[in-house]
């Protein structure tokens, strides 16, 4: 799906399978190394959202979550407690769709000349930020609910609510916001 590899009249139907596995698992990761990466851009891209939230917010065996729940604070080698590695990065890479998708980050190309901001406003999150270090200068990208009156957000949506979106972008950079 992320490679462009599935053929139109068969995406919906792959995307479909996707998204039973995750529910099938309740809403665990069970994709190794190389699909862990790509799991939850690929929910989020393609109307999954927040089935990808749910997923990164698990807390029980085998997440995220339960990670943070038994003390680590860097990701592990696998999902198990009596793992050899604490600091290892094969599972780690949610870390990436906190900047792409959380941010909206995405698509810096051609030595920062073009970059596309595309966050995806979760109503769970007070604000999110984040800075890249690029040869052009800093990219920053930020977000923040603004509460008009007595706003609320919920899994459903969000009330007298609007986003606050701040972007500083680098000299020479030309940047797409959706």
């Amino acid at each position: 799906l992320e490679a462009g590899l599935v053929p139109s009249e068969l995406r919906e139907d792959v995307v479909g399978r996707l998204v039973n596995d995750v529910l099938v698992k309740d809403y665990h990761p069970d994709t190794g190394c190389v699909g862990t990466r790509l799991l939850l851009p690929v929910l989020a891209d393609n109307g999954y959202k927040d089935l990808a939230w749910k997923l990164l917010m698990q807390d029980t065996y085998p997440s995220w979550g339960f990670w943070l729940k038994n003390g680590g604070d860097c990701p592990w080698e696998g999902w198990e407690l009596g793992v050899r590695s604490r600091d290892h990065f094969f599972l780690g890479t949610c870390a990436e769709f906190f900047y792409s998708h959380l941010c909206g980050i995405r698509e810096v190309r051609d030595g920062c000349k073009h970059v596309t901001i595309a966050p995806v406003f979760y109503p769970e999150l007070e604000s999110v930020g984040a800075k890249l270090q690029t040869i052009r200068g800093e990219l920053e990208c930020s977000w923040k609910w603004e509460i008009d009156g007595q706003g609320k957000c919920d899994g459903n949506g969000c009330e007298n609510k609007k986003v606050i979106l701040q972007l500083r972008v680098p000299n020479g950079t030309e940047a797409q916001i959706y």
